[in-house]
């Protein structure tokens, strides 16, 4: 494992850890999740996402050579649900949450697949 996976995955184990959700902490879940999305998108396809709105983010994260499949998709409705969260103070349901963890899923693997 590479230090970029080690830290993915240490950051994803301490957002579940922490419950926040459970907690009824969305707002700070949702902020937390989207730093690290953000963040791995940044060390791993050069999309510095930080400043970027979501749109933007998804536009230039397929401009790197990232496929509108399911793994997009599903980035797309994470990212999209974190600014409802976020800025329209939206309360997802608990499938939606669950789908967070499905994205650390996929983004590791397209990581190994891409090497």
């Amino acid at each position: 494992m590479n230090q970029l996976t080690l830290s993915l995955s240490g950051n994803w184990k301490n957002l579940k850890n922490d419950e926040l959700w459970q907690k009824g902490e969305i707002k700070k879940y949702y902020t937390i999740l989207t730093d690290i999305l953000r963040q791995y998108l940044e060390n791993r396809f050069r999309v510095f996402s930080l400043e970027l709105t979501t749109a933007e983010t998804l536009d230039t994260l397929v401009k790197t050579g990232f496929k509108k499949d399911g793994s997009y998709n599903n980035l797309k409705t994470v990212l999209t649900g974190a600014d409802l969260v976020k800025f329209a103070k939206y309360n997802p349901v608990s499938t939606e949450m669950n789908l967070t963890f499905k994205i650390r899923g996929i983004l590791c693997w397209r990581q190994k697949r891409m090497k």
